[in-house]
């Protein structure tokens, strides 16, 4: 099992990277789903998921990915050091957002291509359609310095997910329980990469103040 990525200088240039469902599905209005869209996360960052899923495993599998959780090694074949960094992500009904970096030339790319089809596959067999389930292309815009990166943070891990949920935190398809609080997800990178960044995980306080504002990188 690779260990999480250390902070490579040359390769972390944080993105603010948007998926969106073709014609507004609502794919990630089930519980369910979000599950297997976080499994898949995973299994696109290091490798494919493994022969002869059943939904039940994948669903608690997921469920321990969120926790911290190890998984068995039969779910998930890992092939390869991580794709990205995952700084952050929320699923919000028609579309994910993600704050990543990648690990090698071409990694954001990679890891986006593999989840969408990964996903894809899925939810067309659960909902016998067919055709292509995300836009393509996806959107994707580099950050240019700290202030692009915090208004990014903090609408992807509070403004989004508040949106949702009344309850700060209490929305589990995000990453705010991992950047401002103590989950330590198996999807997300580690701490030492937010920090470096310039994310300060210990000023949540700081970020909710800065809700209300539109998508600073009109990425929608």
């Amino acid at each position: 099992m690779f260990t999480r990525q250390e902070i490579n200088k040359e390769t972390l240039i944080p993105c603010h990277v948007l998926i969106k469902t073709v014609a507004n599905l609502p794919v990630f209005s089930k519980e369910e789903d979000c599950l297997r869209f976080v499994f898949q996360i995973y299994a696109a960052n290091l490798g494919k998921p493994g022969l002869n899923l059943h939904r039940k495993n994948i669903k608690k599998a997921a469920i321990d990915l969120l926790s911290g959780q190890e998984i068995a090694t039969d779910l998930a074949k890992i092939e390869h050091e991580p794709l990205v960094n995952i700084i952050s992500f929320v699923l919000v009904k028609n579309h994910a957002h993600f704050l990543l970096s990648a690990n090698q030339k071409g990694g954001i790319s990679k890891f986006i291509n593999k989840l969408n089809l990964g996903f894809a596959k899925y939810y067309n067999l659960k909902n016998k359609r067919e055709g292509v389930l995300f836009n393509k292309p996806f959107k994707m815009v580099p950050l240019q310095g700290n202030h692009q990166l915090n208004l990014v943070a903090c609408y992807i891990n509070i403004k989004s997910p508040l949106e949702i949920s009344e309850e700060l935190g209490g929305y589990k398809f995000s990453s705010f329980l991992d950047v401002f609080s103590n989950r330590k997800s198996k999807i997300t990178a580690d701490k030492s990469i937010v920090k470096y960044l310039g994310i300060n995980p210990e000023k949540a306080e700081e970020y909710i103040e800065k809700i209300n504002f539109s998508n600073p990188l009109f990425l929608e």
